[in-house]
C-alpha cells in the first residue's frame, strides 16, 4: 500500500511539473521524452494495482463460491449415506 502511494505521488509530481512548464517543453520539443518518463513512472503502479486486483478477484470468488461448495459437499455425502442405507428420506420427515 505504501509503495503504491509513493509511486502515485511521484507520478502526480511529475505531471504537475510537466503541466506547469508546458511552454518550455513544447519549445524544446521534449514531449516524447516526458511522456516516456511519465509512462515509466506509472509502470510499477500499474503492476501493483494489477496484482491487487487479482488478489481481490480471488477473494471475491472464494467468498461467493463457499456457499455452493458447502451445498455440493452436503448433497454428495447425503447421496453416499443414502446409497449405503445409513439414512433414509423418512429419517428427517
Amino acid at each position: 500500500q505504501r509503495a503504491m502511494v509513493e509511486e502515485e505521488n511521484k507520478a502526480a509530481n511529475l505531471a504537475s511539473v510537466v503541466l506547469s512548464n508546458m511552454g518550455t517543453i513544447k519549445a524544446y520539443n521534449l514531449q516524447e521524452h516526458f511522456y516516456s518518463v511519465f509512462a515509466d513512472t506509472l509502470e510499477p503502479l500499474a503492476r501493483a494495482m494489477k496484482r491487487q486486483s487479482v488478489i481481490s478477484a480471488f477473494v471475491f470468488a472464494c467468498q461467493y463460491s463457499f456457499t455452493y461448495i458447502l451445498i455440493a459437499i452436503t448433497l454428495y455425502f447425503g447421496k453416499v449415506m443414502m446409497l449405503s442405507n445409513e439414512i433414509t428420506v423418512f429419517d428427517y420427515m
